[in-house]
């Protein structure tokens, strides 16, 4: 089995008091029996973008039977990030079609220049990509076909599982403390 990411974060760019809205979704979720321990880097696969957590007690209790558990994986953690975060994901397809004109365009066409812009510039404009075909300017999300490129901050939970049992919870919190839009994605490894 290999491992997984799935984020819930706040849309659009980071907000000054991105640290203390992570902050409160890190505290809330620990007061929610959802996380536990201390810190844990290993929790995660890659360096951490922030404070991880092991899952706590009540993180998998509504998870039906025959699912295996986080808990029992040696990465499993929650990772709380305060900054933009790259979620690589839409980028791997073989053609994307153009948010401004319909194109299909060739993943080699346009894949660096996405990358670019979310993963180095984290470039959250509707102009920080060119379309290849008619040269409009667009935003990075638009080119992904479902999820986000680059999202504004938020926690990625390591191998949990993508469920409403076990995501729910999270998703509520997360919406108390970064707000109420939110946006989700994430891979597989």
């Amino acid at each position: 089995m290999g491992s997984s990411v799935w984020y819930i974060a706040r849309p659009g760019p980071t907000p000054e008091d991105a640290q203390l809205r992570i902050d409160e979704l890190s505290a809330a979720m620990r007061a929610a029996g959802l996380i536990a321990g201390e810190d844990d880097p290993d929790s995660i696969l890659g360096a951490a973008q922030g404070p991880a957590y092991r899952p706590g007690p009540r993180a998998e209790e509504s998870l039906p039977p025959g699912y295996g558990r986080a808990t029992e994986l040696r990465t499993n953690g929650a990772e709380f990030i305060a900054a933009a975060i790259f979620n690589w994901s839409p980028l791997n397809v073989d053609e994307f079609t153009a948010p401004c004109c319909g194109a299909l365009i060739d993943a080699g066409e346009i894949v660096d220049k996405l990358g670019t812009a979310a993963g180095v510039e984290k470039d959250f404009s509707d102009s920080a990509v060119t379309c290849p075909r008619c040269g409009a300017p667009s935003g990075v999300n638009a080119w992904a076909e479902s999820g986000f490129m680059l999202a504004g901050c938020g926690v990625g939970l390591w191998n949990w599982q993508v469920m409403p049992e076990v995501l729910d919870p999270v998703r509520r919190l997360a919406r108390e403390t970064l707000g109420p839009e939110l946006v989700e994605d994430g891979y597989k490894i």
